[in-house]
């Protein structure tokens, strides 16, 4: 109940700040974060770090990896959307 609570904010909070306009822009981090969440998925898969216990009626492990996939789509547009581009703040 918890987990879907959780998702239904990162949704919502997605949704109003997100920079959904230029999405195709931020596709490229998106795919990287969802690609090294599901390397991570693969390669610890007996030995994670954290389990999520994925209570009724979200019984599956496959629901609670796309319940992860609309937290970081959500975290990338917040995040990249808002991100300063003076020159204090610069990457170059």
């Amino acid at each position: 109940m918890a987990m879907e609570q959780n998702g239904n904010r990162w949704t919502l909070a997605g949704t109003r700040w997100g920079d959904w306009r230029h999405w195709k822009k931020y596709q490229p981090t998106i795919l990287y974060l969802l690609l090294l969440n599901v390397l991570y998925y693969y390669i610890t898969y007996h030995h994670r770090l954290w389990y999520l216990h994925p209570q009724w009626p979200l019984n599956s492990e496959l629901i609670c990896v796309l319940g992860e996939l609309i937290v970081f789509t959500s975290t990338v547009l917040i995040f990249l959307g808002r991100y300063p581009e003076g020159k204090l703040f610069s990457l170059r």
